[in-house]
């Protein structure tokens, strides 16, 4: 969970410094019968995701996609290869998982979520707190 939480975040702030946003990635988190988490990133569509995810998703097309001329050493094409990577990566380690557009101005939102286990530790679940 802390891996691919951590690979959400690293590929919005990527996306993020490709396209020199100021704007902060967000992320949100939702304790209820599942773990979710959220991370929105105002990064142009056409950048942030392929034309479309294809169903299943093929983590090897998403890299192809993302790689450009070998051996270019362009960091903007770096940035892109690893964009793609941490998408790859998401697929592969997260069962449920959601890579969409968001629904207002540019940007997407990687959605993901586990489900709580009650019992663990004593409790009824995982919760959160939140602090000022």
């Amino acid at each position: 969970m802390r891996l691919a939480i951590g690979e959400a975040c690293s590929r919005a702030v990527a996306l993020h410094r490709q396209h020199d946003i100021v704007d902060p990635v967000e992320v949100s988190l939702v304790d209820g019968d599942r773990f979710t988490v959220r991370v929105t990133d105002r990064a142009p569509i056409d950048a942030a995701l392929s034309p479309a995810l294809p169903d299943p998703p093929d983590p090897v097309a998403l890299l192809d996609e993302a790689v450009g001329p070998a051996g270019d050493g362009d960091p903007a094409s770096e940035e892109a290869v690893a964009v793609g990577m941490r998408l790859a990566l998401l697929i592969g380690i997260v069962d449920d998982l959601s890579v969409r557009p968001v629904e207002e101005g540019p940007g997407t939102e990687v959605l993901m979520s586990w489900p709580t286990r009650p019992g663990r530790n004593g409790s009824g679940g995982l919760r959160l707190t939140r602090h000022p």
